[in-house]
């Protein structure tokens, strides 16, 4: 019975370490989540908040010509992969992966208004949207009964 008992005892302790591995990893996992989702959101934060229009009317945020999405994406792999961040390095490369997905998302979406303006598609009033600087798009419902030609205004 004494062996029994160990045995159980050690498949528990088996049992324990699997749970606390999958722990881990999942933990793991929403942390590299909150840290690409996080540095893309404030640097859209920032750019709202201190950006300039440019002459396409865009808004944009840079230093020295270099927008600051892009420039903490290179910084932050530059860091990472000369190993200047030591063991975080994970943690510098999901802030600088969140930092590019920002300057791509931007980027497209530059791109792709400019494809609608050579394909000749309508669009109504000006880009971004004529909302104030601070203010809230439009909602939902206005965009569905068709007050803005493009329902991807309504979350510039």
């Amino acid at each position: 019975m004494a062996q029994t008992a160990r045995e159980r005892l050690e498949s528990a302790k088996r049992a324990l370490a699997r749970m606390r591995e999958q722990g881990e990893e999942v933990i793991g996992k929403a942390i590299q989540v909150a840290e690409v989702g996080g540095s893309a959101a404030l640097l859209g934060y920032l750019k709202g908040r201190s950006g300039t229009v440019n002459d396409k009317g865009e808004l944009v945020l840079e230093v020295a010509g270099v927008p600051v999405d892009l420039g903490v994406a290179i910084a932050g792999h530059v860091v990472g992969f000369a190993g200047i961040a030591g063991r975080q390095a994970d943690h510098v490369h999901n802030i600088a992966n969140g930092a590019l997905a920002a300057w791509l998302s931007a980027t497209m979406v530059s791109i792709g208004k400019e494809a609608s303006n050579e394909a000749g598609v309508a669009t109504q009033g000006t880009f971004p949207p004529p909302y104030q600087r601070g203010g809230l798009p439009p909602p939902m419902a206005q965009v569905r009964r068709g007050m803005w030609a493009n329902p991807a205004h309504a979350y510039m």
